[in-house]
């Protein structure tokens, strides 16, 4: 048998983009906060003015350092995030310090959806949730889906094209491995 892996590994600028802006809202949040600061200064007496550029200045160095900080904690989210289709299951692994690896065969998947918010759509990529099913998966993820059984993992940032390959061969391999357990069994 003859083994293909698919390994998608770097993501994309999208996937990059994406995950460096979900980790820099903040910084939209307190740039709002800087210009309402901003056409504050009028109001400010002029034996002030001085204290309050350096509070100004202060905050600018704040929101600096905060936005080189979301950028490299969402560079290195980006660099550690890879998917792997093997022939026999589903590999994924992410983090920020530690590393998480998770690995699903194809014969536990029952589903597997794209999703898209409204920032997904503007930035052109997708989230995977791949519905998994049976009891022995409450340790690949802790959450309890709507099936009593069924959990879901999800693959956040993952660009358009790429996320449509990955559900494409999943559903693929999924179904493939499926048929072969049925007619294993029917000729025992």
């Amino acid at each position: 048998m003859e083994t293909t892996i698919q390994r998608y590994y770097p993501l994309g600028t999208r996937t990059l983009t994406t995950l460096i802006i979900k980790r820099c809202l903040f910084v939209i949040i307190l740039l709002i906060i800087l210009f309402i600061g901003l056409f504050a200064l009028q109001y400010v007496s002029k034996e002030n003015i001085e204290v309050a550029l350096y509070a100004f200045l202060g905050y600018l160095m704040i929101l600096l350092i905060l936005t080189v900080l979301g950028v490299f904690i969402g560079w290195l989210e980006y660099s550690r995030y890879e998917i792997v289709l093997s022939d026999k299951s589903l590999k994924m692994q992410r983090g920020l310090i530690s590393v998480e690896q998770v690995g699903i065969p194809y014969r536990y998947i029952q589903d597997i959806k794209i999703e898209r918010s409204l920032l997904d759509q503007i930035l052109g990529v997708s989230e995977l949730m791949v519905t998994i099913a049976g009891s022995e998966q409450q340790e690949i993820h802790p959450g309890e889906g709507p099936g009593g059984n069924m959990h879901r993992v999800i693959l956040p940032a993952i660009e358009n094209k790429i996320a449509k390959q990955i559900q494409e061969i999943v559903l693929n391999r999924a179904q493939i491995q499926q048929i072969d357990i049925s007619n294993r069994e029917i000729f025992k």
